[in-house]
């Protein structure tokens, strides 16, 4: 076996024949954990080679082992690096892999579908997501698709029924989640309809509505929304940048399994010191470590509970769990592909406005009004949701009423403590008010988790 000490000094066509060539270029430039400066090389423009830029060294003399044997050898060219070379670069240097090695063959994998085929980029990204290009593979944050696919035939027309797919579920635990209370939600699904095509949803929380509706219908356009900035850049990150939150929760998670209860505490409140730091101090670089503790919080604190002080900072204790799943990866991957054609908002609710027509369904699950004086123990942020905001809501919904939106409303129903507040049969009094059974499943008293009424309320 011949030793070579300098690969940029290799001559491919000197080495002998072979089936399979492996290789590995050093991977500090493409790790989460090293400096991330990428994929560089002189011979492609860049102002300096990175040591993870002597791929291009290994393709080079590839290509010279290929000429030499008129293309025969090596059969199998086997690249190994990394996970964090999926996301580095934001999937660009993974890209660049792809590429120099399927042109190895003269192929490309730059292939130009939406010229092709008549039909714009996102739409190609939509059939994708929907498994409708046969082979397409999402590598990263990018969708690598064969060079010569059969164009999927356009169903748009004939779109609106369920889907064979498997549900997603909610990926955080989120108070007043509506899971328990989808069977009755969805009895007011109109998208079998062939006029409702959208989906709006201002006060997306938990989501379970929401990945519902995506698991069984798929709609021409879908907006959600929510006044926690935290919540909508983890929903955003999942979306985007899975890959490498994905191994970040890996990472989280496999610290703190095997810790014991009182070094599980202190490495819970060092993540929560973090987070809380990043969220007054940080900035959009810090989004992805911000989102992985999020969820890392959200599925070891007590409850499940999502609760800033008056200052904004996340203050709920750890609770106690044996063995959190703190990284569900295939559910967390099975939302990133529903989320790729969700418009997601942070903001208030009167912002889907210019979103909301005749064409959409609305669901609103606005901050439940307190059924007692001592029932808002709990803030999803700083941000407090009063009777003033709820007639202010109550306001809004007439107003898209008026649109001729479809509309479901749901909230608390004050006759479960005193049977003649009317609150809510007044302020939405021109539409039908259901009343229907739930069960309050987070609350730091016990024995308050029973069967309750909750309100339903709709304008058809």
């Amino acid at each position: 076996m011949k030793h070579y000490l300098n690969v940029c000094d290799v001559n491919g066509g000197e080495i002998p024949s072979v089936d399979v060539i492996t290789f590995g270029s050093p991977c500090q430039d493409l790790s989460i954990a090293g400096k991330r400066v990428g994929l560089k090389h002189e011979n492609n423009g860049d102002d300096e080679t990175t040591r993870s830029g002597l791929f291009m060294e290994a393709i080079r003399i590839i290509k010279e082992m290929r000429e030499k044997t008129n293309g025969r050898y090596p059969t199998f060219a086997v690249w190994e690096n990394v996970p964090g070379a999926l996301s580095s670069n934001k999937g660009e240097d993974f890209r660049i892999v792809l590429t120099e090695m399927c042109r190895i063959k003269d192929e490309t994998v730059d292939v130009p579908m939406p010229k092709k085929w008549g039909i714009s980029q996102r739409r190609v990204a939509v059939l994708c997501s929907e498994q409708r290009i046969k082979e397409a593979t999402m590598v990263g944050n990018m969708w690598v698709i064969p060079s010569s696919p059969e164009k999927p035939i356009d169903a748009r027309s004939t779109r609106y029924n369920r889907t064979e797919e498997k549900a997603v579920k909610p990926f955080l635990k989120w108070v007043g989640g509506k899971g328990q209370l989808l069977k009755e939600i969805e009895r007011y699904y109109l998208f079998n309809s062939e006029k409702i095509k959208k989906y709006a949803e201002p006060f997306v929380g938990g989501g379970a509505v929401l990945f519902d509706i995506l698991s069984k219908y798929d709609l021409d356009e879908v907006y959600i929304s929510d006044i926690n900035a935290e919540l909508i850049n983890t929903y955003r990150i999942i979306r985007d940048d899975i890959d490498v939150l994905i191994e970040m929760l890996h990472a989280i998670q496999n610290d703190f399994i095997p810790l014991d209860t009182e070094n599980r505490k202190a490495y819970y409140m060092q993540k929560r010191e973090r987070f809380n730091d990043l969220k007054v101090n940080g900035n959009e670089s810090v989004n992805i470590e911000k989102a992985a503790l999020m969820v890392f919080l959200n599925k070891t604190c007590f409850n499940g509970l999502f609760r800033v002080n008056k200052k904004g900072l996340f203050n709920v204790p750890m609770g106690s769990y044996k063995n959190p799943m703190i990284c569900d990866e295939k559910n967390l991957r099975a939302v990133s592909e529903k989320l790729q054609k969700v418009t997601i908002v942070c903001g208030d609710y009167r912002e889907s406005a210019d979103f909301i027509d005749e064409n959409t369904f609305v669901y609103f699950d606005p901050p439940y009004r307190p059924i007692t004086d001592t029932a808002s123990f709990t803030a999803y942020t700083e941000n407090l949701f009063n009777d003033d905001a709820q007639i202010e809501l109550a306001r809004f919904v007439d107003d898209m009423d008026k649109k001729g939106a479809k509309i479901v409303i749901s909230n608390s129903d004050p006759k479960n403590s005193n049977t003649d507040d009317d609150f809510f049969d007044n302020i939405y009094s021109a539409h039908k008010i259901k009343r229907v059974e739930a069960t309050r499943m987070i609350n730091c008293n016990s024995e308050a988790r029973g069967k309750i009424k909750e309100l339903l309320i709709s304008n058809f």
